[in-house]
């Protein structure tokens, strides 16, 4: 299966629908964007990216989660690349790392 690059626009719709799934089963979630993701999202530094890099927690509901939204879109599973082998984020240091709760709560005060 082929597939397009994630917009900005992509991503967030994504979060979003990841947000709303998780408050439908009353879960709270942690996750850190890593590479091209934060790139698109937080500093508009390119247009486009091929996938969406992130650690999480709860895992379980979390992979649930995006399991529907990828099926929902037709999207192959590696649009979601899962690295919380990594996880928790002391044992990586990246330049960057970006948690979705802040995205939420800037639309929100929007």
């Amino acid at each position: 299966m082929s597939f397009g690059l994630l917009t900005k626009e992509d991503i967030e719709q994504y979060l979003t629908e990841l947000d709303l799934a998780l408050q439908q089963i009353d879960a709270k979630g942690e996750i850190c964007l890593y590479g091209g993701a934060v790139m698109c999202v937080v500093y508009e530094a390119r247009p486009a990216t091929k996938d969406i890099d992130a650690v999480f927690r709860p895992t379980r509901e979390i992979r649930n989660a995006v399991a529907q939204i990828a099926q929902a879109h037709d999207l192959p599973d590696e649009v979601f690349k899962i690295l919380e082998s990594y996880y928790p984020c002391q044992i990586i240091k990246p330049a960057t790392q970006y948690f979705v709760e802040e995205l939420f709560e800037a639309n929100d005060a929007a």
